[in-house]
């Protein structure tokens, strides 16, 4: 009868140290890092969201992702041709990044008055636009310098002196 008392009392006393603990203990794993992921959006969504009200139509064509927009026209043909290429920079990345089979983006630039005539189409691959540093847009003339211009109307001969490749 003794040993089980005794046994018993040893017991508690056990059960007693290990719920009063109260030494450091060793600490656990940070818990891994969470990745967010960026839902990835049609060609569509991107035009919407990059462009806003100027947004006419986007697509993809094969490997190319094709955008027309409507820039708002209201200064120097020399601001107006800076802002075809400034608003038409908003769209790069997040297409090259979310349309994976993507290798070439054209971007149209329409008349705002007339919306079948085109202003300007510019386009550029992958790899050229991997050169660019998109967060910190370059100057437009260093921009145009980089980018294939395929067409550009005539209202824009002296604007676009620094005609791109």
């Amino acid at each position: 009868m003794r040993q089980r008392a005794m046994l018993l009392s040893f017991g508690v006393l056990v059960s007693v140290m290990i719920g009063c603990n109260t030494a450091p203990q060793a600490p656990s794993a940070p818990p891994p890092r969470q990745q967010f992921t960026i839902p990835r959006r049609s060609v569509e969504e991107i035009g919407r969201n990059s462009f806003g009200t100027a947004y006419q139509s986007a697509r993809v064509v094969g490997a190319t992702a094709q955008f027309e927009y409507v820039p708002k026209l209201d200064d120097t043909p020399q601001s107006n041709y800076k802002r075809i290429f400034s608003l038409g920079a908003g769209a790069v990345t997040p297409t090259f990044r979310d349309e994976r089979g993507v290798q070439t983006i054209r971007l149209t630039a329409l008349d705002p008055g007339q919306p079948g005539r085109r202003l300007v189409v510019w386009s550029l691959s992958r790899d050229v636009a991997k050169t660019i540093p998109w967060q910190h847009l370059p100057p437009i003339e260093d921009l145009t310098k980089i980018v294939k211009i395929e067409y550009q109307d005539k209202t824009f001969a002296n604007a676009a002196a620094l005609k791109g490749r």
